[in-house]
């Protein structure tokens, strides 16, 4: 359907045109109508029409003005002016700015307006092909200098040292950094913003790496961090890109001399950039301050959690909730993505102990997804309020029996886990047989007594692999597990790697 705006300051001569053509009947769509050329741009602003009928004699902004402001704009718009027969001067310099016919008002009907219409829109068609076909050309003549290097850039990310010499021969340049380039997901086209990138950046080399993460190489003379915060908030305002919330961040390595590795600036940019997880999208961020803002993460809530834990047991809900706000501060200062989830998985994972509701599983499976730590300390304190309020409904007399023994037995096992330890040691503890314990543990906690067991052994070893030097054996040990390999069977079952993978992880 062709999309036709009106614009006349007379508002019957508006109404007549509207009412008196079948323009659905021809293949038109009349979008709005406005008294003049200021109020009729902001439909040229939304580049959502293609005729555009209007008189040339108007307040504010007449016809002639408003001919050469929308095909500047939206250069295949058609232009049909309504003229009397006085105006045949404006209708000339119409016709010069660049409108496509006119027609005078006292022969405007049905049969002379179809024909005038049906020629505009062929031309406006032809127009628009003709502009696809410029805009291709455009972007093949911008592109294809940089193929070769682009190519030898992708294939130096991967450590082909040759590719490496001969992309870095190719520049001829000094120093550099490399940059990642993230688009949150927005749905744009990456060739695009490619082109708009060589447009201020033409000493650069873009490499789209994944779906969402273009790589950049920038010689030292490029990469001016305020020109490009100034770029990333050029390409959001765009109206090309106003239809997605388009959040580009920016992550940037130190300067390398040309015989450095191409792929260690590169993961030192992906360093970098993963600060976004804490400043949030849409902005530069250097290694160099990264290490400045983010120091080193020395905070370990370990000692907390183990109290937020205890005040959980205990009934003490308010004071588990100044523990817990502490913990997510500490979440809010740090600089280990890794660090921060592995520590929501601890917590949520007492919620689950103290019988949670089943979502909270599936909510510590979600919580590698989410991109800032907002989310994740926000699920957090919702799971936790949920929690409070299910333990704090009143519970009937075999049920509080049930939880107190379970929770006495809980502490017993959080206790004594990192030595042997067996269902029947714990059903003594807490003075029941063994087989109503276990039912009893089962139906609370919603875990089998071994499951329970193995699940804290592992996050004690989770913690250790990531916070200190041991070897696997030595962790295995110190977490209650006799044998190495029976620890290292269960860490792949329940965390999906090996416990070296997961140290060499959490260390890089």
């Amino acid at each position: 359907m062709c999309r036709v705006l009106l614009v006349d300051d007379e508002k019957i001569a508006r109404t007549g045109l509207r009412t008196v053509f079948d323009w659905k009947g021809h293949g038109y769509e009349v979008v709005g109508e406005a008294a003049n050329g200021a109020k009729a741009m902001k439909w040229v602003e939304s580049r959502d029409i293609d005729i555009l009928i209007t008189d040339i004699a108007m307040p504010v902004m007449d016809g002639l003005e408003l001919t050469r402001a929308a095909r500047e704009l939206c250069p295949w718009i058609q232009v049909l002016l309504l003229s009397c027969h006085s105006d045949f001067i404006y209708v000339r310099e119409g016709i010069r700015l660049g409108a496509s016919d006119y027609i005078l008002k006292p022969t405007l009907t049905e049969s002379t307006l179809v024909p005038v219409l049906d020629q505009l829109r062929k031309k406006m068609h032809q127009e628009k092909q003709n502009l696809r076909i410029l805009n291709e050309y455009r972007k093949e003549a911008i592109l294809l200098p940089y193929k070769k290097k682009e190519h030898l850039l992708y294939k130096a990310l991967s450590e082909d040292i040759v590719a490496s010499t001969a992309f870095h021969t190719e520049m001829t340049a000094g120093a550099f950094r490399m940059a990642v380039l993230d688009t949150d997901g927005s749905n744009i086209s990456l060739e695009q913003l490619k082109m708009r990138w060589y447009e201020v950046f033409p000493n650069s080399i873009f490499c789209t790496a994944y779906s969402h993460q273009c790589v950049i190489y920038l010689p030292e003379d490029t990469a001016k961090f305020p020109l490009l915060a100034e770029w990333i908030d050029t390409q959001r305002s765009l109206r090309d890109f106003s239809s997605s919330e388009l959040n580009l961040t920016i992550g940037i390595s130190r300067k390398h001399q040309p015989l450095h590795r191409i792929r260690s600036a590169w993961e030192e940019a992906r360093a970098a950039l993963s600060a976004m997880f804490f400043t949030g999208p849409g902005k530069v961020l250097t290694a160099e301050t990264m290490e400045k803002d983010y120091p080193a993460d020395s905070a370990n809530n370990q000692e907390s959690i183990l109290q937020f834990a205890d005040m959980i047991r205990s009934g003490l809900y308010s004071k588990g909730e100044e523990i817990l706000e502490n913990i997510c501060r500490c979440w809010m200062s740090s600089n280990s993505k890794q660090r921060v989830i592995t520590e929501a998985e601890g917590v949520l994972s007492l919620f689950v102990r103290q019988g949670a509701k089943h979502e909270i599983a599936a909510h510590i499976r979600q919580l590698d997804r989410f991109k800032q730590v907002h989310e994740v300390i926000a699920i957090v304190k919702q799971d936790y309020r949920d929690l409070i309020e299910a333990l704090s409904t009143a519970l009937s007399p075999e049920e509080s029996i049930h939880e107190r023994i379970v929770a006495q037995a809980v502490s017993y096992i959080e206790t004594h886990f990192r030595k042997s330890i067996s269902l029947q040691e714990v059903a003594s503890h807490v003075s029941v047989s063994r087989n109503y314990f276990s039912e009893m543990f089962k139906r609370v906690t919603g875990h089998t007594f071994i499951d329970y067991l193995i699940h804290l052994r592992l996050g004690h070893a989770k913690h250790l692999l990531g916070s200190s030097s041991l070897k696997v054996y030595e962790v295995a040990e110190m977490s209650g597990f006799n044998d190495v390999k029976h620890f290292s069977k269960q860490f792949k079952k329940w965390v999906g790697i090996s416990p070296a993978e997961y140290q060499g992880l959490y260390r890089k």
